[in-house]
Order: structure tokens, then sequence, then C-alpha cells
């Protein structure tokens, strides 16, 4: 009787104890986290309470002028991305937006730059439209040691655009949207360290280029930063005259992007004639000149049987690109 009742005393303390234990087990309330998130200058996205070990959920994305949304990562460095499928929340944490921008950088190495040092000190990236104003200036950099870097801007003012309809022959040439607008800047270079843009300060243009001469022939490649305000395609070919004598063919293989574009334009010539490709597929060897350097490259070349004959007049009309806007004659 005695070893039946220590026994029941033995079961009632264990159920007791579990009892207990599942109570406590009961009140204690689940542990949970703060999940913040750094925008790096974006809109604005609520922070999140997540239970321990659970998953935090996907915000939508933030906004930000300019920039496209890459991301939410784990550090302000943004080396490790989180992963909103896989990744649980095991602390309080903060998240950062990565943003990728969305303009065009071009950064360049001039030939021969440094004989500039002194006489350069600002170089510029700017748009002529056809109201005959000063232009739009997109970029600006200082230039020192031959060296200039350029941010183009994701969006061009329409301002400064014209519809690329308007500049060619339609029955020679296909136009996928003749409502597109387009524009090309020149990368200028300026004396003035600082302030308002006079032009008795501009010195002269800088190109990227590239020359293959022989004594029989020529080739000249030219690299053209382009903007379009949608997506358009050019092909086909027409020609026109250079002072009502010569006959010069065009031959257009464009596909244009939203945004910038670079576009290549070469120029072949030989004893009997002169065509013009402009395309935008890629022309690898192109560098940095300045402008005036360039030519007097071709022209001062060993091999001026050929050369010797492309006059001012022909670097000067030949080589423009006739699907371009009239572009403004600085310093008029």
């Amino acid at each position: 009787m005695k070893k039946s009742f220590l026994n029941y005393l033995a079961f009632a303390a264990l159920v007791f104890s579990a009892v207990l234990v599942s109570s406590c087990n009961r009140d204690e309330p689940e542990k949970t986290f703060t999940v913040e998130f750094n925008s790096n200058g974006g809109s604005t996205v609520p922070e999140q309470t997540v239970t321990e070990g659970a998953l935090a959920t996907k915000p939508a994305d933030p906004t930000k002028a300019d920039y496209t949304f890459a991301g939410w990562y784990k550090e302000a460095e943004l080396t490790y991305e989180w992963n909103f499928s896989t990744d649980r929340v095991t602390a309080d944490i903060t998240l950062y937006a990565k943003w990728i921008f969305d303009g065009f950088i071009i950064t360049a190495i001039v030939e021969n730059g440094n004989k500039y040092n002194d006489i350069i000190r600002r170089v510029r990236a700017a748009s002529y439209g056809s109201r005959g104003d000063d232009g739009a200036v997109h970029a600006v950099s200082t230039f020192a040691n031959g060296r200039f870097s350029l941010t183009l801007p994701p969006t061009v003012n329409d301002r400064y655009l014209s519809f690329v309809g308007g500049y060619f022959d339609e029955a020679l040439v296909n136009i996928s949207d003749r409502n597109a607008k387009i524009t090309m800047v020149d990368i200028e270079g300026w004396s003035s360290a600082s302030g308002a843009w006079n032009w008795n300060h501009w010195v002269g243009d800088f190109i990227h280029a590239k020359a293959d001469i022989t004594n029989t022939s020529l080739s000249m490649t030219m690299a053209f930063y382009f903007y379009a305000d949608r997506d358009v395609t050019i092909t086909g070919s027409e020609y026109f005259y250079l002072d009502g004598l010569l006959r010069i063919e065009e031959k257009y293989d464009l596909i244009l992007k939203s945004g910038w574009n670079m576009v290549y334009q070469t120029l072949h010539m030989d004893d009997v004639s002169l065509a013009l490709e402009v395309s935008t597929t890629p022309v690898s060897g192109l560098r940095w000149y300045f402008e005036d350097d360039f030519y007097d490259m071709i022209m001062f070349n060993d091999t001026r049987q050929l050369t010797r004959r492309i006059n001012a007049d022909v670097k000067s009309r030949a080589f423009k690109m006739p699907l371009l806007p009239q572009r403004r004659v600085k310093g008029n």
C-alpha cells in the first residue's frame, strides 16, 4: 500500500511538471526582429517585423530618378545580395538598395593630349537644337594629363531633339518610326576653367576615330554619341552631291535603342569614288584625338598622293553625317 502511494505521488509530480512546463512555453512570446530598408536616396520602403527564422517579404521596388533599381544587399558596401526566398531573419537587420545609373559615361585618354594641358581647362558634351540657341550642356569634366571623363544624363530635353524622319529620302531609306527624335553630342574643349561658356574660350572638339591610309586609298571611322527618344531602326542608302559635282553614297544600318547609342561612320575613298557607311555595329581600334590633330595626321601623312586631295571643304562637309540635324556653327 505504501509503495502504491509513493508511485502515485511520483506520477502526480511528473504530470504537474509537464503541465507547468507546457504552461510556461505557452506564456513565452515568439521572438521577432525588425528588417529596415535603406533605399540609398530612393523612395521610402516601410520596415517589417519578422518572426525569428522566418522569411522577410520582398517589398515593391523603390524608385529613384535617373536610376534603375538593382536589388537589396546585406551591407552598405553592396557586396552580398539578400535572397528573399532563402535568407532567414535571425537578428535586427538593415538592407541596402543598389542602383544602376541610366546615363552613359565617356572616359578618354587623348592621343598627344598632354600638349593641351595648359590650354584646355574643361571639356563639355553639348547638343545643338534647331532654335538658334547656345545648346544644351549635358556634362562637364576637367581636363588634365590628356584625360577627361563625362557622364551623360539618361534623358535629353525635347528641345534639343529633331525628328529623324525629316532627314531622309523616304523612297530610299527605311525608318521604323518616323516620329522618333534624335540628337548627338559634340565633345568640346574650352580654355576657361569656370564661369559662363563664352565662345571666345572654345578651343576645338575631341573626336573618337581611326584612319587607315595608303597611297591609293583612305578609310576613316569616327564614333558619335547618339541619343534617341525611342527604339528606331534606319536602313537603306541614299546619295548627295558635294559642291554639286562629287556624288557620295551613304549606306545606313542603324539599330538605335532608347537612350544613348554609339554610331560609327566610316568614309572609304580611293582615286575614283567616295562612300560613307553609318552603322551601330562596333568598330575596334578607335582612339581619342583633338580634332585638328586627327585631320593633320591624315593631311600630312607620308602617303600624300591621295590624302592631299582631301581639302578643308571635304573635311568639313563630306565627313558630317547627313542624317544629323543641322548643327549650329560654334561661335556664330
